[in-house]
């Protein structure tokens, strides 16, 4: 009997967990008034992926579902509360692109707003790919950022960020914290206490 640790996003877990969801998904379809009673629900429920916009620099920024039937929300930014909104970064899009389902795991924009920090996971892993946009054009940095983070904290001047990332050495789970320069090449993680879990950086 083959023992699978599902701790670890690899392919073995990845398979048994598709399994499992497929098997679930099979019985609940089968089972009797399950459409009507969707139908049911379906007309009380309101469609509620929409966070808080929050003000950086001169410009506002917001995660929102523009499309009802899209499958995840997009991260947005407007000139002014009101203004017309531009699409930075679009999950669903990016999910057609790959042939896999990606989503939209967090936003931080820089405190100029002249850049958006983001993170997007795919096919249901907690496997972070982070990634930086630059504002004013929508386009994506050329910067390279390896690291499984779940979110970060700008510097004041937003010339970087402090972030902690999550990897496992030998079976065991690691969180590193780095910091990080735009621009720069990455460097290695600064020294924090050992066994240091879900450290949280913030700069006030």
């Amino acid at each position: 009997m083959t023992t699978i640790d599902l701790s670890l996003d690899s392919p073995e877990s990845k398979e048994w967990q598709d399994a499992q969801s497929l098997a679930a998904a099979t019985y609940l379809a089968g089972l009797p008034g399950r459409a009507a009673l969707t139908e049911r629900l379906a007309g009380h429920l309101v469609d509620i992926r929409m966070s808080p916009a929050v003000r950086r620099g001169q410009r506002w920024f917001q995660t929102v579902a523009l499309d009802p039937d899209a499958e995840h929300p997009v991260a947005v930014v407007r000139d002014a509360p009101q203004a017309e909104l531009r699409v930075l970064v679009d999950p669903n899009d990016l999910s057609a692109k790959r042939g896999e389902p990606v989503s939209l795991a967090w936003t931080e924009p820089a405190p100029d707003g002249s850049l958006l920090a983001y993170a997007v996971s795919a096919s249901g892993t907690e496997m972070y790919e982070v990634g930086l946009i630059d504002v004013a054009t929508g386009e994506a940095l050329p910067e390279a950022l390896p690291w499984n983070a779940t979110g970060l904290s700008w510097l004041a001047d937003s010339s970087g960020f402090w972030l902690s990332s999550r990897e496992f050495v030998d079976g065991v789970m690691q969180m590193p914290v780095f910091r990080h320069l735009i621009g720069e090449i990455p460097k290695p993680a600064v020294p924090t206490p050992a066994g240091l879990l879900f450290p949280q950086p913030v700069v006030s």
